[in-house]
């Protein structure tokens, strides 16, 4: 297998939580057994990521076409058996039974006993020939190659059941798609086939899992794999995980203090307590006249969640145990992301480079090294945890750089879980037959305090051209909502929701394209994971989202439609409260939506009502029909004139625009605290 199908294996497993209960892991370690070139190879993916490659000697005849060898650990020894392929007399290819380890395995019966009319198994201390159909014979061997059952049982062998050592059991798929699980034993006994019960892997801080049989996992739990990886290999490939909780500095004890030292401080503390008198006293008339005082003159800082907060959701971390606990779906937020050698992380050089970020409070770097150099131009937006800044890359493209501030292991986790979604989004990118359009991150670092990533740098977004679209007609906005629905379609096809949908997280490439990418992904959530009430933008927000109920194909929906409602009016579809209404506020939005947007007066065709008949208040799930509303959406293209290739702008500005306008704009915007 490939080193980068390797790696996208290891980036999946990791990612799917089905797999998992308790704790999620953050480390993997991945073996895979190859036939190659008439060898036996077996390729080890370690736990810091670095690969070895060993062969496994064979003690028979010539190998042709491969081999089906499972793996067996005994405390530090992994055995190995199951078949090889060979040529038999008459010149046909058939099966042969194998035991040994990772030092070499040899054929252990006599060459009379190779068949193709049976697939060999090593489950347990077992060689297990399952005949190739239904009521032919089959073989139980022991590990020295002596027969020690044969018998026509109704039971269908094929060459890619998953298998649990640890159960004794195999699994496959039939034909209605359901997974099945068989266990195996006696030839006497039944081997029927019973629904596979699903069983999940539990983790120990700091102690290795077990092995488990990759195709084992995908049978039963059904992870959605990376593209790149080649699924009739899983066969092959065994892995074990483990979870390493992130490390904590602990304070250092300092000696006492002697008595010149005491009377130092005391003097020291003097001193600065006179200076912050004389500061505090000053602090108004700096605020309101001082020019640095009008970094601190800006909008007003969006409102605090206080429901969150009285359901445990406090940044004291103490939570509430009936508390609605947000899963991140199908994402590990400890993805050790696909990285090759050659490129570091970036990282500063130097710190005395740098200059204040106002809006976080904290020093950002005036220069980053890393797969290339990038220099400090200009800020381009700021959120509640994050900041986004324009540099230079080698003194020629520009790109933006996005900035989390990270205070302790909830952040980490969260910003790691951006990362590697933005990763993620770029290998499926790869193998996707149509444009793109999900923001992919070129490259990530971290240092104190802060995580970042590197992406493109998007000339504006739909935010910045909102108080232009009232002089586009009626067809151009219908195409910002068509451009806005693509990136969605996408998220759907990898069963995950954005949660974050508005005007601002749509960026153009270029001034002179249509096409419109999807960024901001700090919410991003598989479908069916669960979450706290009111997490993201509240204005554009789904009604699930503001009833804490599962992620669906719903949320970004009904955010779209927020989003077309106010690109095609210029307003809102309810009547927001106020920045004033402080408590209850996601009460507030849930009443205000649920009362205001069914009544809200359609114009210009109905679009608006046809489209809240197929998306509104839809149940959390599969609820929506995605053909029906691309369906209207041309139907009022043919009527309208238009084509989706045409531009939906009037004029080019002659100024690049800021994002000054996206920061201006009032948005009310909750996240879950640690």
């Amino acid at each position: 297998m490939e080193e980068t199908a390797i790696q996208a294996l290891v980036n999946s497993l990791l990612m799917c939580s089905a797999l998992f209960d308790g704790p999620t892991p953050n480390m993997a370690e991945l073996k895979v057994l190859e036939y190659k070139d008439g060898e036996i190879w077996m390729q080890t993916r370690n736990w810091n990521g670095s690969l070895e490659l060993s062969r496994i000697p064979f003690s028979g005849p010539i190998l042709m076409n491969g081999a089906n060898l499972q793996m067996v650990v005994d405390g530090d020894r992994i055995e190995l058996g199951g078949h090889v392929n060979t040529k038999s007399d008459i010149g046909n290819t058939v099966q042969c039974p194998v035991a040994g380890d990772t030092n070499g395995i040899r054929m252990v019966t006599r060459p009379t006993m190779c068949d193709n009319d049976y697939f060999v198994y090593r489950i347990k201390d077992r060689l297990y020939g399952i005949g190739r159909h239904a009521y032919r014979y089959t073989f139980i061997f022991s590990l020295g190659g002596s027969v020690i059952e044969e018998k026509k049982i109704p039971i269908e062998g094929d060459d890619d059941f998953g298998v649990n050592q640890a159960k004794g059991t195999y699994v496959y798929t039939n034909d209605h798609g359901d997974c099945k699980e068989v266990t195996v034993g006696p030839l006497t006994t039944s081997w029927e086939p019973h629904s596979c019960d699903g069983e999940k892997i539990t983790l120990v801080a700091n102690e290795a899992s077990g092995w488990h049989h990759v195709q084992y996992l995908q049978v039963v739990h059904n992870c959605e794999l990376n593209p790149t990886v080649p699924r009739d290999k899983l066969k092959n490939v065994y892995v074990r995980f483990m979870h390493v909780p992130p490390k904590r500095t602990a304070a250092r004890r300092r000696g006492l203090l002697t008595e010149r030292g005491k009377v130092l401080v005391g003097l020291s503390a003097g001193f600065l307590g006179v200076v912050l008198i004389a500061f505090v006293g000053s602090a108004p008339f700096w605020y309101k006249w001082s020019p640095w005082g009008g970094a601190w003159r800006r909008e007003k800082k969006p409102v605090p969640n206080t429901g969150l907060e009285k359901d445990g959701w406090s940044s004291n971390r103490d939570r509430d145990d009936d508390a609605p606990r947000d899963s991140y779906g199908n994402v590990d937020c400890n993805l050790r992301m696909r990285r090759k050698s050659i490129h570091d992380i970036p990282k500063v050089l130097d710190l005395k480079d740098s200059f204040r970020d106002e809006d976080l409070g904290l020093l950002l770097p005036q220069t980053i090294f890393g797969g290339a150099r990038y220099r400090h131009v200009a800020a381009l937006s700021h959120g509640r945890m994050s900041v986004v800044h324009k540099y230079r890359m080698n003194d020629e493209a520009f790109v933006a750089i996005k900035f989390m501030v990270v205070r302790d292991e909830m952040e980490m986790e969260r910003a790691k879980q951006e990362v590697a979604l933005l990763e993620f989004f770029g290998e499926c990118k790869g193998s996707h037959p149509k444009d793109w359009h999900l923001a992919v991150v070129d490259d990530w670092g971290h240092y104190p305090n802060l995580f970042f990533y590197i992406m493109l740098f998007f000339e504006r977004s739909i935010q910045d051209v909102l108080d232009d679209l009232p002089c586009s007609n009626y067809g151009q906005k219908l195409n910002v909502c068509y451009q806005m629905l693509q990136g969605i379609l996408e998220l759907q096809r990898l069963g995950y929701a954005h949660g974050d949908l508005k005007p601002a997280n749509y960026m153009q490439k270029k001034l002179d394209e249509n096409k419109l990418h999807i960024v901001g992904f700090g919410f991003v959530k598989k479908f069916g994971a669960k979450r706290p009430a009111g997490c993201g933008t509240l204005e554009y927000m789904s009604l699930p989202a503001l009833r804490g109920q599962e992620v669906s194909m719903v949320d970004d929906m009904q955010s779209w439609f927020q989003c077309c409602v106010v690109v095609l009016t210029g307003e809102f579809a309810y009547s927001r409260p106020t920045p004033d209404e402080t408590e209850g506020l996601v009460d507030l939005y849930l009443k205000a939506q649920t009362e205001d947007v069914p009544q809200f007066p359609s114009k210009d065709g109905e679009i608006i009502a046809k489209l809240r008949d197929l998306i509104w208040d839809k149940p959390p799930g599969n609820t929506i029909d995605m053909a029906a509303v691309s369906k209207t959406i041309d139907e009022f293209r043919v009527k309208l004139d238009f084509k989706y290739t045409d531009p939906w702008w009037n004029s080019l500005p002659t100024d690049k625009p800021s994002s000054a306008k996206s920061r201006k704009k009032s948005e009310i915007t909750h996240k879950s605290k640690p």
